[in-house]
């Protein structure tokens, strides 16, 4: 659902202390209207463990440093295969971010593209490596080939961008479809051609998330910036078909993934941030046994933390992440319910980039100059 350029601007920011119930916290979330929902590198899910797996012992899992030096990185697992990126100048400067193809047991470079600009998200479509990343107020969609990373297209999307990086294009695929969401605008691609076939334009979004389910059968957005909604439409045509109501947000919220007919949804608040599953069918919050208590807030059950709280899907598995949480705060759960399962065996500065082959990926410090990107087995118990 990875760490696109927000969450890679989040993690840098000052604001990574954890915020739970407090009074302050809890005026805003009220605030924002009682209705929530907040952004991975990849909207890619993928449902392959059993809802019920059984929690098993086992020997202590060892973390293995994958790659050192790192700057501003950011990681995308798919079919075997570790994406790496970095930012390649220096700090101050525009971000001119590399993209890496790296061995996942010894951390060597075994193909490697500059990107001319801040590497947005990752997805694995139809046989190719699909890339968005921005430069200024513009932004692209690179269509790669997985082992070499040679260039087989490359789309300018639109010039009409905040140059910020919060509205950094995303992508999912959908419908037969690629679809990307771009500012203000949905666009749909060919996948077999890289060709636009339709853009629909987002009144009032200051930047759209998208996602989908295993299936390729759901299309959901998440746009907005203040003012937020979740969006379900068709996901041949991109038509509207539902509409949460307005969700109070620092920018759009970030759909970590869909499972059976549950959505997983992120939100910053601004002084705090919250996990919620949404109703595919209603777009509205439900129940969940994973919630945790929030005593003085009033609002639909969730799980509050940090504004860089996130609940993605990633390798089957529901994982709950924040910076600077620490074990407790960070941990896989019950892709149906949210309850936990087992911790993360991470440091206390840790944040999680991707997952893949059994494998979690992360960065020890999130907040030091230089990161070192470890990797570590899945617990049995997730």
């Amino acid at each position: 659902m990875i760490h696109d350029a927000r969450a890679r601007q989040r993690r840098h920011r000052a604001g990574a202390a954890i915020v739970l119930a407090a009074a302050a916290a809890g005026a805003l979330l009220l605030a924002s209207g009682g209705s929530g929902a907040g952004r991975g590198i990849s909207h890619r899910p993928a449902h392959r463990r059993p809802p019920g797996r059984q929690a098993a012992g086992g020997a202590q899992l060892r973390p293995v440093v994958v790659m050192r030096g790192l700057r501003r990185s950011a990681a995308y697992a798919a079919d075997g295969s570790l994406y790496v990126t970095q930012q390649l100048n220096a700090y101050g400067l525009a971000p001119v971010d590399a993209l890496w193809r790296v061995s996942p047991a010894s951390g060597r470079i075994r193909a490697s593209r500059p990107l001319d600009g801040t590497f947005s998200q990752a997805l694995m479509a139809s046989g190719s490596l699909w890339v968005t990343s921005t430069s200024g107020a513009r932004s692209w969609l690179w269509r790669l080939d997985p082992a070499s990373l040679a260039v087989d297209e490359r789309l300018l999307l639109g010039s009409n961008g905040d140059g910020s990086g919060e509205a950094a294009p995303t992508l999912t695929a959908a419908g037969g479809w690629l679809w990307i969401g771009d500012l203000d605008r949905l666009i749909r691609v060919s996948s077999a051609t890289g060709a636009v076939t339709e853009t629909i334009h987002v009144p009032g979004a200051g930047g759209i998330g998208v996602a989908s389910n295993p299936s390729g059968g759901v299309l959901l957005d998440s746009e907005g910036r203040q003012i937020a909604h979740i969006q379900r439409r068709d996901p041949r045509t991109g038509r509207l078909l539902r509409q949460s109501a307005p969700i109070g947000s620092v920018s759009f919220p970030y759909v970590g993934g869909v499972y059976g007919d549950s959505v997983w949804v992120s939100n910053a608040t601004g002084m705090a941030g919250y996990v919620q599953r949404f109703s595919l069918a209603t777009l509205k919050p439900t129940r969940f046994a994973g919630a945790k208590p929030h005593p003085g807030v009033t609002m639909p059950p969730a799980i509050l933390g940090a504004n860089g709280i996130r609940a993605q899907m990633l390798d089957g598995i529901l994982w709950v992440t924040q910076p600077a949480g620490g074990r407790q705060l960070n941990y896989c759960a019950n892709p149906l319910n949210g309850a936990t399962r087992a911790s993360l065996q991470f440091g206390p500065e840790a944040q999680l980039l991707t997952a893949g082959a059994g494998h979690v990926y992360y960065v020890q410090n999130a907040q030091a100059r230089y990161e070192t990107l470890d990797s570590v087995r899945i617990s049995p118990r997730c």
